[in-house]
């Protein structure tokens, strides 16, 4: 009688969560960028004639940053993310020097969910503030820190790593906007500035987070018991996220993939927790323990496969690996073991393993951050309280 080794199956479920992530795309804004002479104008209100040069050249210089940094598409990677670290953190060093009504600024930005033009776009808000333009620039650092953890390289360690950490950065800064963004907008927002949206985003984020540790776990070839732990909770924050993603507010916002893919992966994953689970029981001979949890395996991969059944659907090499392992125990146990096979439902919970968190943005998120505005002097007559 032939049968299926581990280490055979391993082989195939070490690598058997191709990558496919969600990424946020960036939110988009017109590309005018600063209206230059209502800013001069503020700023000569507020500071000394001797620092009139000094506030031509940091104008200058912000209007370049933010040309570069929202004006153009960025590549996927950390460079990126500094060009727009530095544009956010001269806006704040430039919002402590002026006060919010000594100038017009406008600033109009769209969803980032919107596919349609920057102006035929039904869902763009304009606000004269740069509290908001902060708001949607840090949209963009989130939205950018999502797309290169996506973009990582997950054969290597080192790629592994800075998609683990991208991704749980991306849910710091989204909850971080989601704490803060009411203060700003307090009405009327974009779709991808509401509560449930930012809540789903959080939550997505994080649940790719811990894929990806779930992804080390197995190219690490941990102990069975702790990989059966981390899929498990994998299963678990992707049906949070799907939960999210289906309220009224945010399911407008998701391609038309989105749900039905973190749906599989819900399924996927916990398919995932209980072929692990079933190799502990095999290793201390509890067979009938092991095929159970490979029927449940198997109903739940099937299932996986319904919710997103496209050629884009990444657990290919776990349905291998499921059919083979179950075919081999059932085949076992017909005609050696002969064990009573408990019900899926009477088996013991498998338990959870988180190894992710929200981690929040730190201020400034620029290396080597100098402020472009600080060196500028009060205009001693200005009637305006500077901050």
């Amino acid at each position: 009688m032939t049968t299926v080794s581990d280490n055979s199956l391993k082989s195939h479920v070490a690598k058997m969560v191709d990558k496919c992530f969600l990424t946020v795309p960036t939110k988009r804004t017109d590309e005018s960028g600063f209206l230059a002479a209502p800013l001069k104008k503020s700023l000569a209100k507020e500071y000394t004639k001797q620092s009139s040069d000094h506030t031509l050249y940091a104008i200058k210089e912000l209007e370049g940053l933010r040309r570069n940094a929202v004006g153009r598409v960025l590549d996927r990677n950390e460079a990126s993310l500094e060009i727009i670290y530095k544009y956010y953190d001269q806006l704040g060093s430039l919002e402590k020097q002026i006060p919010s009504v000594g100038y017009q600024i406008p600033f109009n930005w769209m969803s980032a969910f919107d596919k349609t033009g920057i102006f035929s776009s039904q869902h763009n808000i304009t606000h004269n503030s740069l509290a908001f333009e902060k708001m949607c620039v840090l949209f963009n650092v989130a939205a950018m820190m999502s797309q290169v953890a996506g973009n990582q390289d997950l054969d290597i360690d080192d790629g592994l790593k800075l998609s683990m950490k991208y991704f749980q950065l991306a849910s710091g800064t989204f909850q971080f906007i989601k704490d803060h963004v009411v203060s700003v907008i307090p009405q009327g927002p974009t779709p991808d500035f509401t509560q449930d949206t930012l809540d789903a985003l959080v939550a997505l984020m994080l649940a790719q987070a811990q894929e990806v540790c779930f992804m080390k776990a197995a190219k690490d070839q941990m102990k069975d018991s702790v990989i059966a732990k981390v899929a498990a909770q994998t299963g678990d924050y992707y049906a949070a996220a799907l939960k999210l993603m289906q309220k009224d507010q945010a399911r407008p916002c998701w391609d038309k993939d989105w749900i039905p893919l973190v749906a599989a992966k819900q399924a996927g994953f916990l398919a995932i927790a209980h072929y692990y689970q079933s190799l502990v029981h095999k290793a201390v001979l509890e067979y009938g323990e092991e095929l159970s949890h490979l029927k449940a395996a198997t109903d739940l991969i099937v299932n996986s496969r319904k919710c997103f059944d496209t050629v884009h659907w990444p657990f290919r090499n776990t349905e291998l690996a499921v059919q083979r392992a179950h075919e081999s125990a059932k085949r076992d146990n017909d005609f050696i073991y002969h064990v009573v096979v408990p019900e899926a439902k009477k088996l013991a919970a498998i338990p959870r393993a988180s190894l992710v968190k929200q981690v929040q943005p730190a201020f400034p998120l620029s290396h080597g951050f100098i402020e472009l505005f600080h060196p500028l002097v009060p205009n001693p007559t200005s009637s305006c309280t500077i901050c």
